[in-house]
């Protein structure tokens, strides 16, 4: 019995070691080796979470979190971790003990979805991603962090995006960019997929019979057509400053005495257009500039002379419809709708005559407001564009008339910034009475007619 108990005792210690080499060692082995090309990522929710309240994350690769990889208790709004390939992840988080009897989240306040790039993945095709827009969003933004902790953002108006080459491992997360409220709004998005461009696995070869000879068929292939050259997203506004110079030609009348001058002018111009591509839209555009005549001939005494200097502005805007947005035609619009025109007008006043050697007529201005209708066509391209636009106005009290006509042409040399040209024409014609409506009545009404030419260069802002 003594024999038995000290071979019993012997026994015990091989088994122990045993059990240490071959099955906890190895376990110990591979929970502490290190993932092999890990992807470090910032898992991070905007959710409220209570102050030293336990929380449960969970990432997997699997929408259906039937294959969990991480299941951690977390106290703040962030978790670090490294992804072990590149791929599709998800995660969520609820309260530490939510669970049921298999373990699985009851319920989730936090959800979100990301993708992880591999710079040194061998690729034979350039990176997808993917998802499944909503009719709501117009836009979505893409939140890019790499592995040296730089980040930034792209905006992307169509559910895919395409990556030509991949210089650093990344982390990407795809939410909608509505333009108001919370922007980066997490949810868990399962229509999330990622062509890696991997290439596929070489099959084996299989040897095949020759082919028998046939005769050799040439067939001419159809050219491809150009993809046109339209817009990838609408523009919201245009803002835009320019420096404009030109020429005035400009008759005043009154009676039988006159003042005649042509002269040229410099000035500015800001113009605004809202919505250019879309169903109703504005235009509104204001112009300034200073005209200086040293010699200004007169009517009544054609030896003699007098300098002109004075400064006026135009201001227009209207309100139209494109005609064209029922069709298939995102890159032109055909607009029709009101205008109006609030501009100062020089006139001769019933003032008397300086006495001077020279006679000077006393040159005055006016504000007219003048209503009518506006008829416009723009074309914008993907980078080029331009627009016409003519309106026709008119205000009763001082029998104004007034044409407009103008063209823009404009480049966008980036994302935003536009340079341009414009070129407009506008005559104008009115009649004004005194003050004095005495002396309108022996006087008569001061005539005026002018027809002003521009040119200028335009720096502006385009959003979309």
């Amino acid at each position: 019995m003594f024999k038995q108990h000290t071979e019993q005792t012997r026994l015990l210690p091989r088994i122990w070691r045993f059990i240490n080499i071959q099955i906890l060692l190895p376990m110990l082995l591979v929970t502490v080796a290190p993932v092999a090309n890990a992807i470090p990522v910032a898992i991070s929710w905007d959710a409220p979470t209570a102050p030293g309240t336990v929380y449960r994350l969970e990432v997997t690769s699997d929408p259906g979190f039937a294959n969990i990889l991480v299941t951690q208790d977390v106290t703040g709004q962030s978790y670090a971790w490294d992804a072990p390939a590149e791929g599709v992840y998800h995660w969520r988080i609820g309260r530490s003990g939510d669970h049921t009897s298999g373990g699985v989240e009851q319920s989730s306040f936090a959800s979100g979805s990301f993708i992880v790039l591999d710079h040194s993945a061998p690729r034979a095709r350039p990176v997808k991603l993917s998802w499944q827009g909503a009719a709501v969003v117009a836009q979505y933004k893409l939140y890019v962090t790499g592995s040296s902790g730089i980040s930034m953002t792209m905006v992307t108006s169509i559910p895919s995006i395409v990556f030509s080459e991949v210089r650093d491992s990344s982390s990407i997360v795809v939410a909608p960019f509505r333009g108001t409220g919370p922007e980066r709004a997490l949810q868990m998005d399962p229509s999330l997929t990622l062509d890696s461009g991997n290439p596929a696995p070489p099959l084996n070869p299989v040897a095949l019979p020759p082919p028998p000879p046939a005769s050799v068929v040439v067939e001419e292939s159809t050219p491809t057509p150009p993809a046109p050259d339209v817009p990838s997203a609408k523009r919201a506004y245009d803002l835009y400053i320019g420096v404009d110079s030109g020429r005035e030609d400009m008759t005043l009348n009154k009676l039988e005495t006159g003042l005649s001058t042509n002269a040229p002018f410099s000035g500015g111009s800001i113009g605004l257009k809202i919505n250019p591509q879309g169903g109703f839209a504005v235009r509104s555009h204001l112009s300034y500039h200073d005209l200086k005549s040293a010699e200004s001939s007169l009517t009544e005494a054609k030896e003699e002379s007098q300098s002109v200097h004075f400064a006026r502005y135009a201001a227009d805007i209207a309100v139209a419809y494109n005609f064209l947005e029922p069709f298939t035609l995102p890159a032109h619009s055909l607009l029709l709708g009101a205008a109006g025109s609030a501009i100062q007008l020089p006139f001769l006043s019933d003032d008397p005559f300086e006495a001077k050697l020279v006679s000077r007529l006393p040159v005055k201005q006016k504000q007219i407001s003048a209503m009518g209708g506006y008829l416009g066509y723009s074309f914008q391209g993907r980078n080029v564009g331009f627009n016409i636009e003519g309106a026709y106005l008119w205000e009763e009290s001082s029998d104004a008339v007034i044409f407009t006509e103008r063209l823009i042409l404009d480049y966008l040399i980036s994302d935003r910034y536009i340079i341009g040209l414009l070129a407009s024409y506008r005559r104008e014609d009115a009649k004004f009475c005194s003050d004095d409506p005495a002396l309108c009545l022996s006087h008569g009404k001061s005539a005026t007619s002018t027809s002003v030419s521009e040119i200028g260069l335009l720096f502006g802002i385009g959003q979309f």
